[in-house]
């Protein structure tokens, strides 16, 4: 089979329909795609290229030329959201004009847009934006959090008792790269006891509690055996992903398999 030369790729992309770092995509404005450009420059600082486990593959600097802006929209709000790429990883970044606020991140599968902005920018501010303008409205937004993390947290204290037995998959750095075991839990309301059986050649056990503190987060920890201890925050949902750190400062990660 014959190998497609540099210049033939090329004169494909376009083709294709490729955007190269530092391109608009087609229907992107000019002037406001230089600015998003220059806004992600200034404003996001280094990315942070993650696994599937949300282990850092590494960190690089990225400047405008490294980034293709690939659609901007509207927001409810006013602002504006940019959806572009940097090697081969596509991100989020948003702005408001009249707030002169920012904020940047990455997309996951099945992720909503969130509200929020997370940081003032120079260029905004010298261009009218007013930060200030925007502390009500983030109070307001955090006001509602509140009121539904606290539905949902009373919710789940009614709820009925939970006991079952489930799936969990562990990683713990230092001790193994996969641990596949079993966890029950014992749940009343928000607040839980599990006991961890792991496979015979580890001969261990671990127990522990966890707690609900919101919508479908909280915290999490565990006694093992040799007086190893961890602790973190879970996620849940169809099952539950879980990260924390151990008493000796390693990391811990898992996952609970649900099935339907």
């Amino acid at each position: 089979m014959r190998h497609f030369t540099p210049l033939i790729m090329a004169s494909l992309l376009p083709i294709l329909g490729c955007t190269m770092p530092g391109d608009l995509a087609e229907g992107v404005d000019l002037v406001e795609g230089r600015l998003v450009q220059t806004l992600i420059d200034e404003d996001c600082g280094d990315f942070v290229m993650r696994d599937h486990d949300g282990n850092v593959l590494y960190r690089k600097d990225v400047k405008s030329d490294d980034i293709a802006i690939l659609e901007i929209s509207d927001l409810p709000d006013g602002g504006r959201l940019a959806w572009f790429r940097v090697h081969a990883r596509e991100f989020k970044f948003s702005y408001h004009p009249h707030y002169g606020m920012v904020t940047c991140g990455e997309i996951h599968p099945g992720e909503l847009y969130d509200s929020t902005y997370t940081h003032p920018s120079r260029i905004l501010m010298n261009h009218g934006g007013n930060p200030k303008l925007y502390e009500p409205v983030l109070a307001e937004i955090r006001r509602r959090q509140e009121e539904v993390n606290r539905r949902f947290y009373e919710k789940l204290r009614k709820s009925r008792t939970l006991d079952a037995t489930f799936p969990i998959r562990v990683k713990w750095n230092g001790i193994a790269g996969e641990i596949r075991g079993t966890i029950r839990e014992v749940r009343v309301g928000s607040e839980g006891t599990m006991v961890i059986e792991l496979p015979r050649s580890m001969e261990s056990t671990c127990t522990g509690t966890y707690s609900y503190t919101g919508h479908n987060v909280g915290t999490w920890n565990v006694t093992c055996p040799d007086n190893l201890t961890a602790s973190g925050t879970f996620k849940s949902g169809a099952g539950a992903h879980g990260k924390g750190i151990d008493n000796a400062g390693r990391k811990v990660t898992y996952t609970i398999d649900v099935k339907n």
